[in-house]
C-alpha cells in the first residue's frame, strides 16, 4: 500500500505544471512548479529582487543589477562575489558543500554548488546555481528533503534551465 501511495505522489509531483514567471525589472524569466511570493528589498543601495516558492520542493530566485546602484561589476571580480555569496549561504546554516561545478565561459560566470544540512532532525538538500552576466546577478536555489532527491534532481534541471534573460 506504501508503494501505491509513493507513486501516486511522485506522479502528481511530475504531473504539476510549470507556470513562466517575467519580470520587467531585470527583463528575466523563469518557471516554477506554481506561482511564486515576489518581494522586493533595498539591499545597501542595490534594488534586490526575490521570488519563492514553498512546498515540499522549495524554490528561490534572486536578482539584482548592480547598475541599478550606479555601479559596475567587472569581471575580476566575479570569482570573489561568488565566493562571498557560497560562503555566505554556507554560513546561514551551517551547511556542508557536497559538490560545485564551473560553467564559466569568457563573457558569463556561471557555477553551481550543492549542499546539506539538518533541521530538526531532518536532512535536507539543495542546489543553487550562481550566474554573473554583465553587471545582473542571478542566483537559483531548489531544496527538498533527501528522501526527495530523485524527484528533486529532475526539477533542478528544469528549473535551472528555464531562466532566460
Amino acid at each position: 500500500m506504501n508503494l501505491i501511495y509513493s507513486l501516486l505522489f511522485v506522479f502528481a509531483l511530475i504531473q504539476t505544471e510549470w507556470k513562466k514567471e517575467s519580470s520587467t525589472i531585470g527583463n528575466f524569466s523563469f518557471e516554477m512548479p506554481g506561482k511564486p511570493i515576489k518581494k522586493t528589498t533595498d539591499a545597501n543601495g542595490l534594488n534586490l529582487l526575490e521570488y519563492s516558492l514553498h512546498g515540499d520542493i522549495i524554490y528561490g530566485v534572486t536578482y539584482f543589477n548592480y547598475e541599478d546602484a550606479g555601479a559596475t561589476m567587472k569581471k575580476e571580480f566575479w570569482e570573489s562575489a561568488y565566493e562571498n555569496m557560497k560562503k555566505g549561504t554556507l554560513d546561514a546554516c551551517d551547511c556542508q558543500l557536497l559538490n560545485e561545478n564551473d560553467k564559466t565561459s569568457v563573457d558569463i560566470f556561471i557555477r553551481d554548488f550543492s549542499y546539506s544540512l539538518i533541521h530538526e532532525g531532518n536532512y535536507y538538500i539543495y542546489f543553487k546555481k550562481v550566474i554573473f552576466h554583465k553587471n545582473k546577478v542571478f542566483s537559483l536555489t531548489i531544496g527538498a528533503l533527501m528522501n526527495k532527491a530523485p524527484i528533486l534532481k529532475k526539477n533542478k534541471e528544469l528549473f535551472f534551465n528555464s531562466l532566460s534573460y
